[in-house]
């Protein structure tokens, strides 16, 4: 059992250092230009570097649907099984969220990868 835990603790550090080094690099080389799906409010602005701003959805479970193709799915995922697919992908760097006091659940996406244009898809980009 000591060694699965220690397994469990490894794979976590190696996961948060990877997201570290990316959130450095993020804010340290941020892209010139977001291609936003919905006008950043001014309280998120903070938030730029985290990458093109999707907007306001209201579950993981809900995001986790609109990103299924990013995993290679088709169909047929539970509640749960939606929610995990966002998780995983937030925990690859692909998109980051961040709840509000309201409970709303705010959406960046790296630019001009596969999540980014899943959520594009669901919303026209802003124009210039």
């Amino acid at each position: 059992m000591w060694l699965e835990v220690h397994a469990a603790t490894a794979a976590n550090q190696e996961a948060a250092a990877y997201l570290m080094n990316l959130r450095e690099t993020l804010r340290n080389n941020p892209f010139p230009h977001y291609e936003d799906t919905v006008e950043l409010p001014p309280a998120l602005r903070w938030f730029r570097h985290r990458g093109a701003y999707h907007g306001v959805l209201e579950t993981l479970r809900e995001l986790g649907n609109i990103l299924r193709p990013a995993m290679k799915i088709a169909l047929g995922m539970t509640p749960e099984a939606s929610a995990n697919v966002a998780r995983t992908l937030h925990l690859r760097g692909k998109l980051w969220t961040f709840e509000d006091d309201r409970r709303r659940l705010h959406v960046f996406a790296r630019p001009y990868s596969t999540v980014d244009a899943l959520l594009a898809a669901e919303r026209p980009r802003l124009r210039p």
